[in-house]
């Protein structure tokens, strides 16, 4: 039986696929291993392969841009459906904190270049680390076309993680902010940036006798989901005419209430109950009467007897418009009568199947064209070029294609445990082989001048957070919990959210890092290409 272990072990050795799993099994088990209560989850396996890259152990090196390609097209797809409202919703402010955090880890890292002459290697390495962002460290090696950026990552990436944590832990109490305070002045603040349903009563002498169905043509950004008139409560149909003194529950972005004040009538307190002829409930939709068809050719209200109020796609709610293509997957939220919901839900749920189902074709162009747009180069002065290379084309196809949703026969959407999974495959197999192919130099480097690469990658995380939080509270006045789930999404670092959200008992960080995290990928990317150049 020894002999038959000592065999299968030698097998493994020989074989670099077999040990491809080999370490990708073992950074799996590693990473759940709690350290400090805290867990590296997926990137223990570049520091197990780190180990088994100094005892001599080499990975195909087209596994690695494989890898590199899925894991950056993946979160490019959960990215893009964010991405722009969040900007919209931040006034800009997310920008401007993705830029401090970038800008000042990239400077701490060209005066370390200019001052202690560390390779430009090093330098993008230990960027990565300290914000630890792996697309940024694929990017980097991706730009100089080796993996001796994955030493300087490993170095930093584990004070880039509890570094964060402990900052944004310390932060209020230096501060001497009130995280409960913070809650409640948000909370009221928010009465005027979300999505919400507001009663009014028709006072407009203009709306009288109009139909439903044409206000709501003339204006795309909201719906009625009841009226009330005298104890009646009742979903409209189409072809329902308003009268005075109808009160209606509107679905709308509420800085649209106001002007809805002006169009309807004054908002009143009044409650419009659910009743067996008006409630609401949300639908997944997976037929395929529906998915990739606009939403003003199904004509839903009138075939089906209920109102289609807000759409959920990606964690993101919005008012559809009449050209929004539906997918499968999406949720919607549907008012109507007790017997129309139900019929509604079987007929737009009838073909479950589809909710797991991945396009291949859309899925293999979408990667095809993420490697075309990488390999585009933008000429610079002289003989400099940029370009997005292998993971930027694959982060900016995915944030097109997941924004968008579909593109004529081209679908961007994958259903969440494909998306998950692609992402985390990819993710391993190119941690597995950069860190193989540096263990060899790993602890020499360690050796030969590990205070400094420390000192350095240390530094550029406490800038980097410092001057983010500072800039956010003391020039934009932004909430306090805003600032610590910005911080979190702007260094990549999901482990401090996690640690925030825990101890604040509220999800108000988390609002902040899914608006910034996918400024966050592209431009630490990007900015990689660029301290390549200096």
């Amino acid at each position: 039986m020894y002999e038959g272990l000592v065999q299968i072990v030698a097998h493994l050795w020989a074989s670099p696929i077999g040990m491809l799993f080999v370490v990708i099994a073992l950074g799996c088990f590693a990473g759940q291993v709690p350290i400090l209560g805290f867990r590296l989850g997926g990137s223990a396996v570049l520091f197990v392969a780190l180990i088994f890259g100094h005892f001599g152990i080499t990975l195909p090196k087209d596994i690695q841009t494989l890898g590199v390609v899925l894991f950056v097209y993946s979160v490019g797809l959960q990215a893009g459906p964010q991405i722009v409202s969040s900007f919209r919703k931040s006034k800009g402010q997310y920008l401007a904190i993705c830029l401090i955090v970038i800008s000042c880890a990239g400077g701490v890292g060209v005066l370390f270049n200019r001052v202690f002459g560390l390779s430009k290697e090093m330098i993008v390495g230990l960027y990565s680390g300290a914000l630890t962002s792996t697309p940024a460290l694929a990017a980097a090696m991706d730009a100089l076309g080796n993996s001796h950026p994955s030493v300087g990552y490993g170095l930093a990436y584990p004070f880039g993680i509890f570094g964060v944590i402990l900052l944004v832990q310390l932060a209020p109490a230096v501060l001497g902010i009130d995280l409960k305070e913070e809650e409640r002045r948000f909370k009221e603040e928010q009465q005027t940036v979300q999505i919400q349903r507001k009663a009014f009563r028709i006072t407009n002498p203009n709306l009288v006798g109009l139909c439903v169905d044409d206000l709501l043509r003339k204006d795309h950004h909201f719906n009625i989901a009841r009226i009330r008139r005298d104890e009646n409560v009742f979903t409209p149909t189409p072809d329902a005419e308003l009268a005075l003194n109808d009160v209606v529950l509107v679905v709308a972005e509420s800085g649209t209430f106001e002007r809805l004040r002006v169009l309807l009538g004054e908002p009143v307190n009044d409650e419009l109950p659910r009743t067996d002829q008006a409630t609401s409930r949300w639908i997944a939709v997976s037929s395929q009467a529906f998915v990739g068809k606009e939403l003003r050719f199904m004509e839903i209200p009138y075939l089906f007897g209920v109102v289609l109020s807000r759409v959920r796609r990606a964690g993101v709610e919005f008012i559809p418009k009449p050209g929004f293509v539906v997918e499968a997957g999406d949720e919607i939220r549907v008012s109507g009568s007790r017997d129309a919901i139900a019929h509604f839900s079987k007929i737009a749920g009838r073909d479950p199947e589809l909710l797991h189902q991945t396009d291949i074709f859309s899925f293999s162009l979408g990667l095809a064209l993420s490697v075309v747009v990488g390999l585009v180069k933008i000429p610079l002065a002289g003989s400099l070029s940029l370009g997005l290379g292998i993971a930027g084309g694959p982060l900016i196809v995915g944030m097109i294609m997941g924004y968008w949703g579909r593109l004529g026969r081209v679908v961007g959407h994958m259903p969440k445990a494909a998306r998950l999974l692609v992402g985390e495959i990819g993710l391993y197999l190119f941690l597995a082989v950069a860190g193989c192919a540096s263990g060899g130099a790993f602890v020499e480097t360690l050796r030969s001048g590990g205070l400094s690469l420390l000192a350095c990658g240390a530094l550029m995380t406490v800038t980097a957070v410092v001057m983010s939080i500072v800039v956010a509270r003391f020039v934009f006045g932004m909430n306090m919990l805003l600032i610590l789930g910005a911080v979190c999404g702007g260094m990549t670092s999901t482990p401090s959210l996690g640690v925030i959200t825990s101890q604040t008992k509220s999800d108000i960080p988390s609002l902040a890092y899914t608006g910034i995290y996918p400024m966050a990928v592209l431009f630490t990317t990007l900015t990689v290409q660029l301290l390549v150049l200096f």
